[in-house]
């Protein structure tokens, strides 16, 4: 029986990876020339087909409100995902896969576009196109330090007469609305920054704070707090998360583009349409934790355990963490609890478009240091061939100057006269002379 179980794992694990390559279809598992489902996700962009949408009324209308108001729905998608984890409570996680009870739902979304591309239309039309029933409060947080992070949730005061420090928690739940990446690069860069270091174990659920005395010298414990975050990112500046790979930073992402390519044309009849009504779960007082159908969590904890044998079947470990966490908030917007296959097959096709919008800024931060590398190829070569210019008419003045000086003495004298690193240069430049001034002498008839 044990061992039955481990070959489905393995199969499970094969199958993960060949729909994640675009190998096969996610739904009927068939390679693309013999699949017929309308909505594969094995080529191209699936959030750029309405008949991703149309599968679920949620989707659909968050489709049609986003290409009424002009906004990605892609972008939009995303920002309804990390407002509907935002209202969920951090009582609320995830089974533990590998090395824990419990896998928080804390995630992080990041809007691709140039400045004034779409993520302010796509803030704007989730926040004002969409109402939540039900879920708990956050609280909208602005970039900061690690140490400000932190004091997001909570404050620290500290009795004058006792000294007695006490903690207040503010918040139980905080989204961080970043209006452009490169705001928070700026604190990640600075000389002993801990935001990234903090922002790593967020995703996690993992203990967050400091236990040093100040304004905000306090931890959050496991569990304790919900985190997620919707980031403008310009591809020109996308290098700040990018960069990050080795740490797995990039991969606690959700991406998407906030271009909408396919927007209709401009209706005024369409201003201020109605907005989306989502009636989100009702949450039991204490600890829950999400439960999904059997084949779902099979292919999660099957996957976990090829990366822990490093066998080569396991996706990226944060990847499929990622994509669990959005089938999750899939579900919550349908006002379910339970994770299904149905939900599992959704989060593929947001998956996929983060990749493609993650690709994307790779190709472009590849092609602009690509594009300053040559660049600098060719200031170091107009550099050196300004040095090479300024050298030889060091030597030719040089030379000219001994020539004037004694016209009786021959090349090889004038050269063997000039410092021992010109000589070289001044045996090309002697030849030139020679071309240009008839009396002067040749290398050819010096002995």
């Amino acid at each position: 029986m044990t061992q039955n179980l481990d070959q489905r794992r393995r199969v499970a694990a094969t199958i993960a990876t060949a729909v994640r390559d675009g190998a096969i279809c996610s739904r009927c598992w068939l390679i693309p020339e013999d699949c017929t489902c309308t909505t594969a996700t094995t080529s191209g962009d699936p959030l750029r087909d309405p008949a991703w949408w149309q599968q679920r009324d949620d989707l659909n209308a968050i489709y049609g409100y986003a290409q009424q108001q002009g906004a990605s729905p892609a972008a939009v998608l995303n920002v309804a995902i990390m407002m509907t984890l935002a209202r969920t409570p951090s009582s609320v996680n995830l089974p533990g896969i590998r090395g824990g009870r419990r896998g928080s739902l804390n995630l992080f979304g990041a809007l691709v576009g140039k400045s004034g591309a779409g993520k302010g239309a796509a803030t704007d039309a989730a926040e004002d196109g969409i109402i939540f029933h039900g879920g708990s409060s956050y609280t909208v947080g602005q970039g900061g330090s690690g140490e400000g992070l932190i004091g997001k949730f909570g404050h620290l005061e500290v009795d004058k007469e006792t000294k007695e420090r006490r903690v207040f928690r503010d918040a139980d739940a905080v989204l961080l609305d970043i209006a452009e990446i490169s705001g928070l690069g700026a604190q990640m860069g600075r000389s002993g920054s801990t935001l990234s270091d903090q922002l790593l174990k967020a995703f996690s659920g993992s203990r967050l704070g400091f236990g040093y005395a100040g304004a905000n010298g306090f931890e959050l414990d496991r569990f304790t707090y919900r985190l997620t975050m919707v980031a403008g990112v310009q591809p020109e500046n996308s290098g700040i998360l990018l960069d990050q790979g080795g740490s797995g930073l990039p991969q606690r992402f959700i991406w998407a583009m906030a271009a909408a390519p396919d927007a209709p044309d401009f209706d005024p009849r369409a201003v201020a349409p109605e907005p989306i009504h989502l009636h989100l779960p009702v949450w039991d007082f204490g600890e829950y934790v999400v439960t999904m159908d059997e084949d779902v969590l099979l292919e999660v904890g099957q996957n976990s355990r090829e990366l822990a044998r490093d066998s080569g079947l396991g996706l990226d470990g944060h990847a499929m963490f990622a994509r669990l966490k959005v089938a999750a908030a899939l579900a919550f917007m349908r006002s379910a609890r339970h994770i299904t296959r149905d939900d599992w097959h959704l989060s593929a096709g947001v998956m996929a478009h983060s990749d493609i919008a993650r690709t994307h800024c790779l190709e472009v931060t590849a092609a602009a240091r690509s594009e300053q590398n040559r660049r600098r190829g060719r200031d170091r070569a107009e550099t050196a061939d300004a040095e090479d210019a300024h050298r030889r008419e060091r030597v030719r003045r040089n030379l000219t100057g001994k020539w004037k000086a004694d016209p009786t003495a021959s090349a090889s004298m004038l050269i063997k006269s000039l410092p021992s690193r010109d000589r070289e240069v001044g045996r090309q430049v002697a030849e030139e002379l020679a071309n240009e001034y008839v009396a002067f002498p040749r290398l050819a008839s010096a002995a």
